[in-house]
């Protein structure tokens, strides 16, 4: 059941992060296997503003059909997420701009870096284009439950500094590192997932699942018999 799943996992992250844009939201959303896109028009005169949710696989790519946000519930829709984003007081405390900087200064490579800011309960989410180029920068603060943009960080954090950066420093080919979780959002780091995709359970408000796998349950197969039965 994907709408329930998304349901069970969407409504804590919207009542505990604080985010300003779509574009931190989508990236909040992305670490738990979940896609977002606003869809706008007109039709007879009449504009429009949706909201659709969708679950994606390991690739990022859209693994079902996508689902209307008014049967996820009512904080899932375009007016709620707006007044969300427009009462979303800046989070940006005096500590985490030096500490970024300083484990930016200290890595060797991507790799490295998003090692350290795994330390500190920070993910870091890049957006890459066909080439391999970085046009998107977003952290998320699980400490603070606060998603930025690495703009709003300061020009260092910028998707062109970064890019620039790892070029200079390039990172191996090993897999991407598992973020850290903090405690006080979920247990472990991801193998112990109370709730989110494909779960039956839903997570308690100080609780967010983190990684949910996108399987489909297996079906079981009907055993033939054989000769008589009695």
């Amino acid at each position: 059941d994907i709408k329930r799943q998304i349901a069970c996992t969407l409504k804590p992250l919207l009542e505990l992060y604080s985010f300003r844009t779509m574009g931190e939201l989508r990236a909040l959303l992305s670490l738990y296997n979940i896609g977002v896109e606003e869809v706008k028009g007109e039709i007879g005169g009449r504009t429009y503003h949706g909201i659709l949710y969708t679950a994606l696989d390991g690739n990022g790519e859209t693994a079902a059909t996508p689902i209307k946000s008014s049967r996820l519930g009512r904080t899932a829709g375009a007016q709620p997420l707006d007044r969300k984003m427009r009462g979303s007081a800046a989070k940006i405390k005096g500590e985490l701009r030096p500490l970024m900087a300083e484990a930016l200064r200290r890595s060797v490579d991507e790799r490295d870096f998003r090692s350290r800011l795994a330390k500190e309960q920070i993910d870091l989410v890049l957006r890459r284009n066909g080439t391999g180029r970085i046009y998107g920068v977003t952290f998320i603060d699980h400490r603070s439950r606060t998603v930025l943009n690495g703009s709003r960080l300061g020009k260092e954090f910028s998707a062109n500094t970064l890019d620039r950066c790892f070029q200079e420093r390039p990172q191996d080919l090993l897999p991407p590192l598992l973020p850290s979780v903090p405690s006080a959002v979920v247990s472990g780091n991801g193998e112990k997932i109370l709730g989110g995709l494909l779960s039956g359970m839903e997570p308690e408000l100080n609780y967010v699942p983190r990684h949910p796998r996108l399987l489909k349950p297996d079906k079981k197969k009907r055993r033939r018999r054989y000769g008589r039965q009695d």
